[in-house]
């Protein structure tokens, strides 16, 4: 007798659980970009739930972690970066239309491009980057990352 395996619970953007067929989940890894300057970090903003989050995301395939994060850091900030360290790893499970996603998630400290043009930060950009103050961060006003920031900011000092 086959014992048909439990469901893998997957979270909406709001943090509400959803069981999801193990064969509906797939595995994709996902990139974001730490990027600190004094005892700030550089957010953005869910446009789905308004909290703040790390820019980044979802490698396509075939994508190098610097390439990809590069891409994805430039388009929500418009600032071009070089790859720092990996600071922090986690796993996440998502709700998507088709079903759920698996997610290994690396965070990477980020440097600034000083060297390019676009060295700039593009605050009128719709995902509203903005300067966050180390101090203020608060967990709850995070859609993600708090603890990856403070790895970040730990291995940097």
């Amino acid at each position: 007798m086959t014992q048909t395996p439990s469901p893998i619970y997957c979270q909406d953007e709001f943090g509400q659980l959803f069981p999801i067929p193990h064969d509906a989940v797939e595995e994709k890894t996902a990139v974001f970009g730490i990027l600190l300057e004094g005892q700030k970090v550089l957010l953005q903003v869910n446009p789905v739930t308004d909290l703040l989050e790390l820019p980044g995301g979802v490698l396509e395939n075939n994508q190098s972690f610097d390439q990809g994060l590069r891409q994805l850091f430039r388009g929500a900030t418009g600032a071009e970066t070089t790859l720092g360290d990996l600071v922090f790893v986690n796993q996440s499970f998502h709700k998507v239309e088709t079903g759920g996603v698996k997610q290994a998630n690396l965070f990477f400290r980020l440097w600034r491009a000083t060297t390019s043009k676009r060295h700039f930060i593009d605050f009128d950009n719709p995902l509203r980057p903005q300067w966050v103050p180390l101090r203020e961060l608060e967990r709850s006003k995070l859609q993600f990352g708090f603890d990856a920031i403070h790895a970040a900011a730990a291995f940097s000092a």
